[in-house]
Protein backbone atom coordinates (compact mmCIF):
# COMPACT_ATOMS: atom_id res chain seq x y z
CA UNK A 1 0.00 0.00 0.00
CA UNK A 2 1.15 3.12 -1.06
CA UNK A 3 0.25 6.99 -0.17
CA UNK A 4 0.95 7.99 -3.86
CA UNK A 5 -1.93 9.30 -5.82
CA UNK A 6 -0.21 7.40 -8.63
CA UNK A 7 -0.99 3.87 -7.87
CA UNK A 8 -3.03 1.28 -9.36
CA UNK A 9 -6.08 2.92 -8.47
CA UNK A 10 -4.50 6.39 -8.14
CA UNK A 11 -5.36 7.71 -11.33
CA UNK A 12 -9.25 8.43 -12.93
CA UNK A 13 -8.55 6.17 -15.45
CA UNK A 14 -8.01 3.20 -13.21
CA UNK A 15 -10.72 4.67 -11.00
CA UNK A 16 -13.29 5.17 -13.46
CA UNK A 17 -13.04 1.10 -14.56
CA UNK A 18 -15.29 0.84 -11.13
CA UNK A 19 -17.25 3.92 -11.05
CA UNK A 20 -17.81 4.42 -14.76
CA UNK A 21 -20.99 6.66 -14.68
CA UNK A 22 -19.00 9.29 -12.23
CA UNK A 23 -18.37 12.79 -14.29
CA UNK A 24 -14.81 13.08 -13.97
CA UNK A 25 -15.23 16.44 -11.92
CA UNK A 26 -16.70 14.00 -9.10
CA UNK A 27 -14.22 11.16 -8.98
CA UNK A 28 -11.71 13.27 -6.64
CA UNK A 29 -14.68 13.81 -4.11
CA UNK A 30 -15.92 10.12 -4.72
CA UNK A 31 -12.56 8.86 -3.59
CA UNK A 32 -11.79 10.82 -0.69
CA UNK A 33 -15.51 9.35 0.54
CA UNK A 34 -14.35 5.63 -0.28
CA UNK A 35 -11.26 6.62 1.47
CA UNK A 36 -13.00 7.55 4.58
CA UNK A 37 -15.16 4.63 4.58
CA UNK A 38 -12.36 1.81 3.71
CA UNK A 39 -10.17 3.66 6.41
CA UNK A 40 -13.12 3.16 9.07
CA UNK A 41 -12.75 -0.45 8.71
CA UNK A 42 -11.14 -2.39 11.51
CA UNK A 43 -10.16 -5.46 9.25
CA UNK A 44 -9.68 -6.07 6.50
CA UNK A 45 -9.37 -9.92 4.03
CA UNK A 46 -9.87 -10.82 0.78
CA UNK A 47 -12.62 -13.01 -0.59
CA UNK A 48 -13.56 -15.06 -3.40
CA UNK A 49 -14.42 -12.18 -5.72
CA UNK A 50 -13.44 -9.41 -3.86
CA UNK A 51 -13.33 -8.10 -0.21
CA UNK A 52 -14.77 -8.18 3.14
CA UNK A 53 -13.89 -5.20 5.57
CA UNK A 54 -15.52 -5.21 9.23
CA UNK A 55 -16.48 -2.18 11.13
CA UNK A 56 -17.75 -1.49 14.56
CA UNK A 57 -21.41 -2.53 14.83
CA UNK A 58 -23.04 1.07 15.81
CA UNK A 59 -25.87 2.53 14.68
CA UNK A 60 -23.88 5.58 13.39
CA UNK A 61 -21.14 2.93 10.85
CA UNK A 62 -24.25 0.88 10.05
CA UNK A 63 -25.82 4.19 8.45
CA UNK A 64 -23.16 5.48 6.83
CA UNK A 65 -22.27 2.09 5.18
CA UNK A 66 -25.93 1.75 3.81
CA UNK A 67 -25.20 5.88 2.56
CA UNK A 68 -22.36 4.69 0.66
CA UNK A 69 -24.00 1.17 -0.54
CA UNK A 70 -26.63 3.14 -1.47
CA UNK A 71 -24.74 5.64 -3.40
CA UNK A 72 -21.95 3.11 -5.08
CA UNK A 73 -24.65 0.60 -6.19
CA UNK A 74 -25.61 3.80 -8.94
CA UNK A 75 -22.57 4.92 -9.55
CA UNK A 76 -20.19 1.39 -9.53
CA UNK A 77 -23.15 -0.92 -11.03
CA UNK A 78 -20.81 -3.45 -12.08
CA UNK A 79 -19.85 -4.18 -8.34
CA UNK A 80 -22.25 -6.10 -5.75
CA UNK A 81 -22.75 -5.02 -2.30
CA UNK A 82 -23.33 -6.89 1.10
CA UNK A 83 -24.55 -5.35 4.78
CA UNK A 84 -23.83 -8.18 6.97
CA UNK A 85 -24.91 -8.02 10.54
CA UNK A 86 -24.41 -11.59 11.56
CA UNK A 87 -25.10 -12.50 15.33
CA UNK A 88 -23.79 -11.97 18.26
CA UNK A 89 -23.94 -8.60 16.65
CA UNK A 90 -19.90 -7.53 17.67
CA UNK A 91 -18.86 -6.32 14.00
CA UNK A 92 -20.93 -4.64 11.05
CA UNK A 93 -19.33 -5.90 7.48
CA UNK A 94 -19.60 -4.58 4.31
CA UNK A 95 -18.63 -7.12 1.65
CA UNK A 96 -17.89 -5.62 -2.13
CA UNK A 97 -18.00 -8.49 -5.15
CA UNK A 98 -17.52 -8.31 -8.79
CA UNK A 99 -16.82 -10.12 -11.56
CA UNK A 100 -12.86 -11.65 -12.28
CA UNK A 101 -12.48 -8.79 -14.50
CA UNK A 102 -13.03 -6.07 -12.18
CA UNK A 103 -11.50 -7.89 -8.82
CA UNK A 104 -7.77 -6.60 -9.04
CA UNK A 105 -9.44 -3.12 -9.52
CA UNK A 106 -11.68 -3.52 -6.95
CA UNK A 107 -8.66 -4.99 -3.83
CA UNK A 108 -6.33 -2.40 -5.41
CA UNK A 109 -9.04 0.52 -4.78
CA UNK A 110 -9.88 -0.99 -1.20
CA UNK A 111 -6.08 -1.40 -0.76
CA UNK A 112 -5.08 2.14 -1.82
CA UNK A 113 -6.71 3.61 1.41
Amino acid sequence: MTESNTTDMGDSASFATLSCSLPAPDVALRRAEAARVFRASVARREIPGGMHLDYADDDETARSLLAFVLFERRCCSTLSYRLLFDEPHARTALEIVGAPERVAALRAWVAEM
